[in-house]
């Protein structure tokens, strides 16, 4: 169980205020089945937020990984390893202390 969703109440993702009741609760939206698959309700289905209900929902039961945010200096170093790696991949550098021959 993720203890910092709450069902019920949507997070950044989900739109607006128009959020029904029962909101990313795993036991209302997708409860298991006898075989212990999660089955979302047939009255979900046509519901407007349908997709951001059933991925908070499925977060909450711990089937979901929840979204790692990056911060923008995290992204600026995968980019700047990105081109450095790509840089000396295409000097064809041997490694410092290899031998020419």
């Amino acid at each position: 169980m993720d203890s910092n969703v709450e069902p019920g109440r949507p997070d950044e993702s989900a739109p607006g205020d128009e959020t029904p009741s029962c909101f990313g609760d795993p036991a209302t939206v997708c409860p298991k089945d006898e075989s212990g698959f999660f089955q979302p309700r047939k009255e979900c289905l046509d519901c407007s937020v349908v997709k951001e209900c059933l991925q908070k929902a499925l977060r909450i039961a711990g089937v979901l990984p929840t979204p790692i945010l990056e911060t923008p200096a995290a992204v600026r170093f995968k980019g700047f390893l990105k081109r450095w790696s790509a840089q000396k991949l295409s000097q064809g550098q041997t490694p410092p202390g290899a031998s020419d021959g």
